[in-house]
């Protein structure tokens, strides 16, 4: 319906999924559309349309996700690759579901409605902004961009030339939440119910992984990671061997199935292309390493062994897609991811567990806050 009517002033009745500020006038919304206003006629629609709002940001455009709103634009189609190997935005677009663009201006053309807002969503939006925030007050704005990125994958507060030098070394994968960052809070919530793994604790896990999923937007990489998190979960329920490759290819059929324009995403094929290549080339490494350590202890031959060739192992899977996709690749990568894990592993829970904090008053949460010099070590040690 609304592809028909590219060019003309419309108006939209719908839920915000995700919203981003780019600066004081700017606000990019993700519309979940309800009904569509045309000739005095609201039409009941199911579409998701990326709203472009320009206007100034009141105190209640602070947090707009849940929200139910009205707005009035012009609507236009995504702009396509204006020549081969280009960025194509209109493809990129479709992987998130979204076909159309409605280009608002004016404080009036966006209004919130007094309809019930999406009440978890919307909470889940206001403890993040009320989070970010606090950390600013004892955080310098770099340091605050950085586990923004690290933690919720939120890289708009990051400035161009910080993230062009994360891309540069090969560790920007830590500004947007991925595997890694599901695999260290399950490593975690493993350590802390030990033996304990009852119906209660793994559906108490499930429950925290959706919820910091829902707290990165639910990216491709993270249901990915999650949805094969509770694969493993229900083959040890059932007393079933679990074989990584099999729950690799079973998860990206059920994903492509669910939105088939996933497989144009890149955070879906490199995400997808380094389990594959963990699941198969690792087996054959775990052997070769036992070979080369052979029955005699060392201790620091061992463990750089086992951390920094599985790592290596990944990076050269991502070569070829990497070099294709983004023009360039970092041999420096290969040595910077393990210490860049490693400090993740230290900093993203710790975030996450002052996260908790965000609701107790402002100097208890200060006195809980992680170290600034911690998060800027780690921010000029990424970016050298």
């Amino acid at each position: 319906l609304l592809i028909h009517r590219t060019g003309e002033l419309c108006t939209l009745e719908g839920t915000v999924k995700r919203s981003v500020a780019t600066n004081e006038t700017y606000r990019m919304l993700e519309l979940q559309v309800l009904s569509a206003v045309i000739e005095q006629q609201a039409i009941p629609l199911k579409e998701r349309v990326l709203v472009q709002w320009t206007g100034p940001l009141s105190e209640e455009g602070d947090s707009w996700i849940g929200k139910k709103v009205r707005v009035t634009g012009e609507l236009k189609l995504p702009d396509p690759a204006r020549n081969p190997g280009l960025f194509d935005y209109r493809q990129y677009l479709s992987t998130k579901g979204i076909r159309m663009i409605l280009a608002a201006r004016g404080e009036a053309a966006l209004t919130v409605t007094e309809a019930k807002i999406r009440w978890l969503p919307h909470l889940l939006d206001e403890i993040k902004t009320r989070y970010l925030k606090r950390l600013s007050q004892t955080m310098d704005p770099d340091s605050v961009a950085l586990m923004a990125g690290m933690l919720f994958g939120d890289t708009s507060l990051l400035s161009k030339e910080l993230y062009e030098a994360f891309q540069k070394n090969g560790t920007a994968h830590i500004l947007s939440v991925s595997g890694i960052h599901i695999s260290l809070i399950y490593g975690y919530l493993e350590v802390l119910t030990g033996r304990r793994k009852g119906l209660f604790f793994n559906g108490v896990t499930v429950m925290i992984l959706m919820l910091y999923a829902a707290l990165s937007g639910f990216s491709v990489s993270v249901v990915r990671s999650v949805f094969m998190i509770l694969v493993y979960i229900a083959s040890k329920t059932l007393h079933r061997r679990y074989d990584m490759t099999s729950a690799t290819a079973f998860t990206a059929v059920v994903l492509l199935l669910y939105q088939p324009c996933y497989l144009f995403n890149i955070g879906f094929q490199l995400s997808y292309l380094a389990v594959f290549t963990l699941s198969t080339v690792f087996p054959w490494l775990q052997r070769k390493i036992r070979q080369w350590e052979g029955g005699e202890k060392k201790p620091l031959r061992s463990f750089l062994l086992r951390t920094l060739l599985p790592t290596a192992v990944i990076q050269a899977g991502m070569a070829p897609i990497t070099a294709y996709v983004f023009s360039y690749f970092s041999l420096s990568g290969f040595l910077l991811n393990v210490p860049v894990i490693a400090l993740s592993g230290v900093v993203i829970p710790l975030g996450l567990v002052l996260f908790l904090f965000t609701l107790i008053p402002g100097p208890l949460f200060a006195f809980c806050s992680i170290p600034p010099e911690l998060v800027s070590r780690l921010m000029v040690f990424l970016n050298q």
